[in-house]
């Protein structure tokens, strides 16, 4: 897919499989190291190769020099959780201890508050495909202000000869986000970055690594430790190895010292002082006490743990398996960190033998000769460690986590993930036959479980789906009988092992119609014929927990560590649909491997386009939902796992290619805020924000907007760019209200919005509870809306949406004198909720709401969506033939409140539309999907309150005397959902009454929601009582 006009990277993270690396070259390796299989990070995809088809080596060099030689410049599609999805490799603290930088597999490096766990930015170095854009080292400055990355960068000069190729490193302002300048030409992949405690010197130690598909001769790169100038960046000192160099650090008296996989090496300023080879194991890493007398050395292929006097590099103690209590080869790669005061030592790393259940973490006093303390750490695997500021030990682990260990000895989450438990699960997916419904779980135990229809496009708990039972597990009893399949390299297919390659088999799906069977592997799926015979390969580039397939359909379905489920055709292994949840089953997106995709409410957040602009710049992200219109496409979503015309797929590949020229050309602007200051005006309080500007397309027009706590502040500027300038800079002024202050700026060009930059700056926290004096207090305007019966024979009546409006309006009414201080409601009913007075409503709304009043719409009736998924709410007059001219669009809508200053509520109870487009012509049966997610954007910011879920229809029934929805509502406002008895219903109290009430109505049929956007808090909407 190079040539595309866009790359997919979701795969599960957006990244690769492989955990921490660094195998010598084969020459060097003693027989008892040689069968160590140690991924590597020079990874090629070779995505679906069939049962015979080969590839020489030297395509296979050509592709790797090609896929990190040249930065891709068509947008990638990336997960983004606003969290590590993959292992985290690599830690970093700020000197003062208050930003600790984490980087992980899925090629982002995260900031965040080590005492709260809270994220606070991403930096994004140039990614590509497979693993290109890696970061593996980190170092902050000693004064805080650059933090240095690299890794398995972007080669710097291409060249044929793989040996010659060299990386670089970037350096960000971890404030602005930026890369504020790199460093060109290292000779190998980089593995630790260091500075010296006075700032002048930087440390590089770096390795050449094994291309496994080349076979061993192949190594890109070279190997050894680098000193440079860190102000100039001009090289000191070089020293070349054998083997890769994967650990550095400075003594408080600036002497270097530096591990090795052959060797130890000790500098005394800049010269080479002492050196100390291995005894025959390789070296790992290494730890240098705070005292600077004791360098802790561990072992790769071992847990054996050297403590080497600085002095002369001679060995002070060993710590062998034998003391710590394990076997040979269970543990090994241990990664080191000595406590603030230099008291004990501790370690952890990677199980090597994949039967071993339980990884340990070991904690020695400083001289090694006492047993150590082990603290379990369950089926994590420690990547990177380090102490803290605070005396804790921070450890990265495989499960995309930060784990820390307090002075008596008590583990916490201090960094979480966004992804499920990822312990392997065989007969962890339930899929029904057609393979259009699959069951998955959260949790290692299997008792989170959520199932997702395609069909109905609903994600709902275990005990709330319809047929889940009929979901069937893998099954792994069968004919043809494999055994040893668990966690085994050795597998039996009729007596006889299967070709694996070198890989480990993690779970089984046997068809049940006696085609073959496939096994999950640590990065990949494979498919087998009934006689055993190996038919194809697909990478998942992450490992597999659990697989089934769905047998009439002829599919097979994968689920990867991170938690993405892909659907495989069984025939070729063919990747036609992924699909991926977030947490307790809130969200939902799933996508084409040609980027369309289909998205619940809130589930647009899930991903995001990483756009590259070259290899010394930071890349850039964008939402999924600032190109709605270009990949938004349910129809393809539907149509995927059926799609088997030639033709019709090379059309979608040349359309493809279309809407990613399209994207890039239409790139959004950026704004970054530089600085803020807060000022006393004639108007009261105002910030002065100064921000940086960037245009990637070149538009001569940009305006900038700011939203206050997510609703427009009524500032903008509109700033000319300059002919051919990508950035410029601006200040803007924006008026302060007196509770607590979330300020956004966001850029526009040709109506598209870029992503929102944001700063607090004071904690003045406003009493949500606490009711106003009768002069605050806001002023309700509502737009009231139900529609059941229409002018039009086409559109099938409805019984209760204008008694749903009427009672709804009623209910707000009542508030007037207790909550707001006045309530002026607009509502329109059958007849007279015609397209020109629902638009003469909202323009009322623009007229009069303020920035001190609530804004409320309420549309009640039938809404359906066109043949480009656009949304219409079918007014009374409305023609169905002619819905441009005669219904509500969704931009009708979502530009009345986006424009309104006020908070704003919409509730959208419009799911009745059945076939109203009459067949051949129905998409959705009116899904909302799209328009919540625009009405919630950080742009738009409006609160959403949303009958129901997917494609279900909106229940109403003369027993309630109302739509299900409704009547929820109107209970909850009128008492019902003030659960902490205080009298006043805020909105998250009204969504837990309503989502349940609901659901107890309409039987488990219908799933109400509300959508808050981040930027607005919680707030009171009724109150029951006099003041």
């Amino acid at each position: 897919m190079a040539g595309l006009g866009l790359l997919l990277g979701l795969c599960g993270c957006a990244g690769v499989s492989f955990p921490p690396f660094g195998q010598p070259e084969a020459a060097a390796v003693p027989a008892a190291t040689a069968t160590l299989s140690t991924p590597v990070p020079v990874e090629v995809e070779l995505v679906g190769r069939a049962a015979g088809e080969t590839k020489s080596k030297e395509a296979v060099l050509r592709f790797v020099l090609d896929a990190y030689s040249h930065v891709p410049l068509e947008p990638i599609l990336r997960i983004e959780t606003q969290a590590h999805l993959r292992a985290v490799h690599a830690l970093a603290l700020a000197p003062r201890g208050k930003q600790l930088a984490t980087a992980s597999i899925d090629r982002t490096v995260r900031l965040w508050d080590p005492s709260s766990g809270k994220p606070l930015d991403i930096l994004r170095p140039p990614a590509g495909r497979r693993g290109a854009g890696t970061t593996y080292a980190m170092a902050y400055s000693p004064d805080g202000k650059l933090l240095a990355t690299s890794g398995l960068t972007f080669f710097s000069r291409p060249s044929d000869h793989l040996k010659r190729s060299s990386f670089l490193i970037y350096f960000f302002d971890p404030v602005q986000k930026i890369v504020t300048r790199t460093l060109e030409g290292l000779p190998g992949r980089v593995h630790h970055l260091a500075y010296s405690n006075n700032g002048r010197y930087l440390a590089v130690a770096y390795g050449s690594d094994n291309v496994p598909e080349l076979g061993p001769e192949r190594i890109a790169g070279a190997s050894g430790l680098r000193i440079y100038d860190a102000k100039s960046l001009v090289l000191l000192r070089e020293t070349a190895t054998e083997t890769p160099c994967q650990w550095a650090e400075f003594d408080s008296t600036q002497q270097l010292y530096a591990v090795c996989q052959r060797v130890v090496l000790q500098y005394n300023g800049l010269q080479l002082n002492r050196m100390r080879e291995s005894e025959g194991d390789a070296f790992h890493k290494g730890a240098l006490s705070p005292d600077g007398r004791t360098l802790a050395v561990s072992h790769q292929d071992s847990a054996r743990v050297d403590l080497l006097d600085t002095d002369d590099l001679s060995l002070r103690h060993r710590i062998s398996q034998v003391k710590l209590g394990i076997a040979p080869n269970h543990f090994g790669e241990l990664t080191l960190a000595w406590s603030q005061g230099g008291s004990y030592l501790y370690g952890a790393g990677r199980r090597l033998n994949p039967l071993v259940s339980a990884n340990r973490l070991f904690k020695w006093p400083a001289s090694g000769n006492a047993a150590p303390t082990a603290i379990e750490l369950g089926q994590l695997d420690a990547l990177a460690m380090l102490s803290g500021r605070d005396g804790r030990i921070y450890v990265g682990t495989s499960s995309a986590t930060v784990i820390a260990l307090d002075s008596q000895d008590r583990l916490k989450v201090a960094i979480d993930n966004a992804t499920i438990d990822s312990d392997n699960r065989p007969g962890g997916l339930r899929v029904s036959p057609d393979g259009r419904t699959v069951a998955y779980s959260d949790d290692n135990a299997g008792t989170k479980r959520y199932v997702f229809s395609l069909d109905r496009r609903t994600l709902l708990p275990w005990e709330g789906a319809k047929r889940a039972d009929a979901l069937r597990p893998a099954l792994t009893d069968g004919a043809p009988e494999v055994r040893n399949w668990r966690l085994g390299r050795q597998v039996l297919c009729g007596g006889k092992p299967l070709d694996l390659g070198n890989a480990v088999a993690q779970n089984l799906a046997i068809d049940p119609r006696g085609r073959g069977f496939v096994i999950g592997t640590e990065s990949s799926v494979i498919a087998f014929d009934r006689q055993c015979r190996r038919q194809w390969e697909t990478h998942n580039q992450a490992r597999s927990i659990a697989v089934a397939i769905a047998d009439e359909a002829g599919l097979a379905l994968s689920q990867d560590e991170a938690g993405v489920i892909r659907w495989l055709r069984l025939a070729d292994g063919q990747k036609l649909l992924s699909f991926f949840p977030s947490l307790a089953g809130r969200s939902w997106t799933t996508w084409t491997p040609l980027g369309h995709y289909d998205a619940s409410a809130e589930g647009e957040t899930l991903v995001g386009w990483h756009v590259n602009r070259d290899r010394h710049r930071e890349a850039l992200f964008y939402g999924a939902g600032r190109f709605r219109d270009l990949f938004h496409n349910p129809d393809e979503i539907t149509r995927s796992l059926t799609q088997t015309d030639r033709m019709a797929q090379d059309a979608e590949v040349g359309r493809a290619l279309e809407l990613g020229r399209a994207m890039r050309d239409r790139l959004p602007p950026q704004v970054r805020i530089v600085s803020t200051q807060e000022k006393s005006g004639k108007e009261g309080l105002v910030a002065q924000l100064s921000f940086a500007l960037r245009v990637p397309t070149g538009d001569a027009a940009v305006r900038v907007r700011a939203l206050v706590n997510g609703r427009p502040a009524g500032t903008a500027l509109a700033l000319a760019i300059e002919d051919g300038k990508e950035e410029t800079s601006g200040q803007i002024f924006v008026p302060l209200p007196e509770d607590e202050v979330e300020i956004a700026l966001i850029a526009e060009s040709r109506g598209i919005a870029g992503e929102p930059a944001k700063i607090r700056l004071h904690e003045r926290l406003a009493d949500g509870s606490a009711v106003a004096s009768a002069q605050l207090r806001p002023r309700l305007y509502a737009l009231v809306v139900g529609v059941a019966k229409y002018q039009s024979a086409r559109v099938p009546t409805l019984d209760y949406p204008a008694k749903d409006a009427t009672d709804f309006a009623r209910a707000l009414r009542t508030q007037a004198g207790q909550l707001y201080r006045a309530v002026d409601v607009r509502l329109l009913t059958d007849e007279k909720a015609t397209r020109e007075s629902i638009i003469d409503g909202m323009d009322w709304l623009r007229r009069e709401v303020t920035a001190n009043d609530i804004a409320v719409v309420f549309f009640a009736g039938h809404g359906v969506n066109d043949s480009i998924s656009q949304y219409y709410f079918l007014p009374n007059n409305s023609d169905v033939a002619r819905l441009r001219s005669t219904a509500i669009s969704n931009v009708d809508i979502v530009e009345t409140l986006q424009s309104l200053p006020s908070k704003v509520l919409a509730f959208l109870d419009t799911c009745h539309s059945g076939n109203v487009l009459g067949t051949g012509k129905k998409r959705a049966l009116g899904d909302i999907n799209r328009l919540v997610n625009e009405l919630t954007s950080a742009e738009n910011g409006v609160v959403v309150f949303a009958s129901s879920t997917g494609q279900e229809t909106s229940q109403e029934s003369p027993e309630w005397n109302n739509g299900a929805f409704t009547k929820a509502l109107v209970e909850g406002l009128s008492g019902r959902g003030d659960f902490n008895r205080d009298g006043v219903i805020s909105l998250n109290e009204l969504n837990l009454w309503v989502a349940d009430r609901v659901k107890e109505l309409s039987a488990g049929e219908q799933h109400a929601n509300m959508i808050r956007p981040d930027s607005i808090r919680d707030f009171p909407f009724s109150l029951l009582g006099k003041p």
